[in-house]
This record gives C-alpha cells, sequence and structure tokens, in this order.
C-alpha cells in the first residue's frame, strides 16, 4: 500500500455524483472483507519528510489503515467545520467532533447530572 503513489482522479473533486458513487462503491467492498483479510499483515508506505527523501516502509494490516483513514478522515471534517461555520454555514453542533471527544462529553454531562441528584 502506497499513500502518496495513488491514482488521483479529478473526478471525484469536481463531481459530487461521481464521488458517491465510488463511495458507495467502496462501502459495499469493505463491508465484504473478512476478518482474515482485515488482519492480513502487508507493507505500507508514506512520504513523512518534505525534502525529497525517501518514504518510510512499515508493517500494518488493513483493518489498522482503515482506522487511520476513519481517523483522519474526522480531522477533515473538524477543518471543513471551521471553514463553512465561518462562511456562514449552519452544521449540526456535533459535525467535526471525534468520536472520543463526543463521548467524554456524554459522560461529563451523566456525571454532572448524578451529583446534581
Amino acid at each position: 500500500m502506497d499513500y502518496d503513489g495513488r491514482d488521483r482522479d479529478p473526478r471525484l473533486a469536481q463531481s459530487p455524483a461521481f464521488a458517491t458513487a465510488v463511495t458507495r462503491e467502496l462501502r459495499r467492498r469493505f463491508g465484504r472483507l473478512t476478518s482474515r483479510q482485515l488482519a492480513q499483515t502487508m507493507v505500507c508506505r508514506c512520504l513523512v519528510r518534505c525534502d525529497g527523501g525517501a518514504g518510510t516502509e512499515t508493517a500494518t494490516t488493513a483493518a489498522r489503515e482503515l482506522v487511520y483513514c476513519l481517523a483522519h478522515a474526522h480531522h477533515h471534517f473538524a477543518l471543513i467545520a471551521v471553514i463553512a461555520r465561518l462562511n456562514g454555514v449552519r452544521l449540526p453542533a456535533d459535525f467535526g467532533l471525534a468520536p472520543s471527544t463526543l463521548a467524554h462529553r456524554a459522560e461529563t454531562a451523566a456525571a454532572t447530572i448524578s451529583l446534581a441528584a
């Protein structure tokens, strides 16, 4: 797996309908992966330096990389939320928040209710 040597299709950025279709197809394919396939070891290559140095290779699994992609997507959603709100776009209050932040808020709210009772 190579994060930097991937194919780049400009239609993903230019056509919401195309991006939606690709996303649906990816979800379908990911949904068919078995536990064994998700746990299979592979090599991941990624550039980590900005000076043109060689990429780093590390052992990983498909499951780990999917978790990374989900976490990275939350990072992008947070940036989108800031930009959208600065431009007056109304979004759900929890848009762009990490699941851990939402869980912490729920725990804090539950503790506050328990203390008040």
